[in-house]
Order: C-alpha cells, then structure tokens, then sequence
C-alpha cells in the first residue's frame, strides 16, 4: 500500500510509502485510503496527535498526480477533483487533536497543500527539503487549498512570491517565513518529534500555533491591513503582467483567486480556488506545458541514467 497507518505511545503516524515509485504522489487511492486512515483515527480517542511521515530520503509527497490531472477534459472534472482533494484537507485540518507533517525533503504541490492542512510543520535541516506549491508552471493554480491556506499562514506577501514564481523554499526560509514551526536534524528525527508534540500540546490547548508566534515578525503594514493587501496585490500582478505580457494566464489568475479568497470563509474560499484549478487545467497553455514537464523529465532522467554510457574525454577550448 502507498499509505499506511499505525500508532506507538499513543500517537498516529500516517505513513506515505509506495513501494511501486521513487516518490508518493497523492493519487485518487491514495486520497480514498487517506479519508479512510483518517476515520479510523478519529475514533481512537486515546491518541494525543496524528503525525504524516515518508520514510523515502529527500521525500515527502511530491504532489498530486499530474497523470490524472493530464485526463481533465471538462472544467467541472477539474473542479470535482480539485474539490475532493480540498475535502481531506479539511478533514485533516479539522482533525480533533494536533496534527504534524514531518518534512524531510520535497513537499510539493498537494504535498505542500497536505502539510498546510496540518496544526503543524516541522522540517529536517536536510538539503533536499523544498515546501512550495509549483503549479503555475504548469499552467494551472494549486487545487487543494494552497491559494487559501499558504496567505493565511506567511502572510500576502511571501505566499504570493511562492505561488507566483512557484519556486519552493528551503527549510532554513520555510522557517524564517513560519511556514514550518521547527528543524531538526534527521538523526533521532522522531524522538526529536515526540518532544515537539510535548511541547506542541500546550500551545494548541490554548488554541495558539507556533506559526502564529512567528506572524508578528511579518510585514504588519502589507500583511494585516486593507491597504497593505491593496498595494500587494496590485504590485503582484503589475510584475506578473510585465513578465508574462498578459500571454501566460495562471499567475494572474492566481493573484486573482487569492485577493477574492482571503476575505471569504474557508467554504467559499476553496470554492474560488476549485473553479479556477478546473477551468485552467483544461487549457491549451496547461496541456502544452504539461507534455513540456514530462519531456524534461525524460531528458533529465537520460542524462542521469546516460552519464556512465560514454567515456569522459578532454575537450580543448572553442576559441
């Protein structure tokens, strides 16, 4: 099975390994057996905490599967899809005790998307670690709830500079922004989180998060007044207009979706966010540049794989 779940001294650990794949991706099964993990978990009243782990190295959950998203013909598919996986994420989000993603490298995309979800974020002081959410560059806006948790968390201006460019970030800036709460080395990574859920209990009986904590070293002026968002937002899509000569539509409608979604509820937020992901994600742009991703992958896993097929010889210089 790619999930799994069992417990130890009284905590949940849902486990993201698929033994068929170098990386967890979260397919259509795996977000059912997710649901189902997560029913089960809430009837344990016992356990203190739920915790999402990979045991692969450098891997977390490297998003959602791009192979079913690539199917979509119709908007209303994108956004049935896009609503089903927002759904988990609330079910996760809304879990009665805390809950903790433990990163220890790529967590992109809806594994990003998951690990938002979350009470908590910690992260190893491993270089493989990368949190971000790289839809636009193909084509199309994060779908399980990206656009409304990520500004809430970071604040207007670091989430838009993530989801626009759909750069991740390192571990060290996920932690300077708050979007994770710690780091840790990856030895002894899960007594080191055992201590945090100790240490984390306090804060969310008091219904306060450590991400909350660090907010108050954010931008005051651009993150927490009306004004504030106004300038972000048009400045945002200022730039994106002048690096994509409006040609290139999922950043701008993305700005779009996140200045409509961070005033509403969370129901209605996700709503905005799923009708974009669908009416994007059957585009020209998205399709094109989605055969683009697969190419370069295939490039990249050739030039990897054809490194020691060719002997290595001196070349002089070309001038």
């Amino acid at each position: 099975m790619p999930i799994n779940f069992h417990e130890q001294e009284n905590i949940g650990y849902v486990i993201f390994d698929d033994p068929e794949a170098k990386v967890n991706v979260l397919k259509g099964v795996v977000l059912e057996r997710l649901v189902n993990i997560l029913d089960e978990a809430r009837g344990k009243k016992h356990l203190r905490a739920l915790v999402f782990k990979s045991p692969k190295p450098g891997i977390f959950i490297a998003g959602a599967d791009i192979h079913e998203i690539e199917q979509i013909t119709e908007p209303v598919d994108g956004q049935t899809k896009a609503k089903a996986g927002q759904d988990v994420m609330n079910l996760i989000e809304d879990f009665p005790k805390p809950t903790i993603a433990v990163i220890n490298g790529a967590a992109l995309g809806g594994g990003c998307e998951l690990a938002l979800a979350c009470t908590y974020r910690i992260a190893t002081f491993d270089d493989k670690v990368r949190i971000g959410l790289p839809e636009v560059n193909l084509g199309f806006v994060p779908g399980f709830g990206g656009t409304y948790r990520l500004p809430r968390l970071v604040g207007l201006s670091e989430s838009l500079k993530m989801i626009l460019s759909g750069k991740p970030v390192d571990g060290k800036k996920a932690l300077k922004i708050g979007l994770v709460d710690r780091l840790f080395p990856q030895n002894n990574l899960m007594a080191s989180v055992a201590q945090f859920i100790e240490d984390a209990e306090h804060d969310f009986i008091n219904r306060k998060t450590l991400a909350d904590k660090k907010k108050k070293t954010l931008n005051k002026f651009l993150d927490d007044t009306k004004v504030g968002h106004y300038i972000v937002f048009e400045q945002s899509k200022r730039n994106v207009i002048k690096l994509t000569k409006g040609f290139y539509p999922a950043p701008l409608r993305a700005v779009e979706v996140i200045r409509q979604n961070f005033y509403t509820d969370r129901t209605a937020g996700l709503s905005i966010e799923a009708q974009a992901f669908g009416e994007l994600a059957i585009s020209n742009i998205s399709k094109n540049l989605v055969k683009l991703f697969y190419l370069s992958e295939k490039f990249r896993k050739l030039s990897i794989d054809g490194v020691g097929d060719f002997p290595i010889r001196p070349v002089g210089r070309a001038a």
